[in-house]
């Protein structure tokens, strides 16, 4: 279950990113220049398309979903953020001590990524009865049914 659910999450992610520069790539054809707002503004609008994915594909069964979507979409905002942060603190902090920025980039973007799914399973789409319910049915074997 969980290893579907991270193929799931970095199919997302990965589309994301093909969505991503492709928008990207329209904007500047059209209008003819780059911007930093317009390529933010575009990042911003594929967050929308990544929550919506994981709230549908990745993170897809109902049961899951345990807090109002508001409350959803601003935790995932939150979170991404916050992996976002992380991202650019690892990535940084590599490339300062030498570590070739491709590498670095590699390294950051899986804490990064790691940093999200987390968020995503203990936070957004956390689970009835918190960690609790996450563990395996072979673990919650009832004790009073032996007796």
């Amino acid at each position: 279950m969980i290893r579907g659910r991270i193929v799931r999450f970095v199919l997302g992610g990965a589309s994301a990113a093909a969505l991503n520069v492709v928008l990207l790539w329209l904007y500047v054809t059209l209008v003819g220049s780059f911007s930093v707002f317009a390529a933010t503004l575009i990042a911003l609008l594929v967050k929308i398309y990544t929550f919506l994915y994981h709230e549908r594909i990745t993170w897809r069964t109902a049961e899951r979903r345990t807090l109002p979507w508001p409350v959803r979409i601003a935790l995932y905002y939150l979170g991404t953020g916050l992996g976002l942060t992380l991202y650019a603190v690892v990535l940084h902090r590599l490339v300062s001590i030498g570590v070739y920025y491709l590498g670095a980039a590699v390294v950051a973007a899986s804490a990064a990524g790691s940093w999200n799914f987390a968020v995503g399973q203990l936070v957004v789409w956390r689970s009835r009865g918190g960690i609790e319910a996450m563990e395996s049915p072979a673990s919650r074997v009832r004790v009073d049914s032996w007796l």
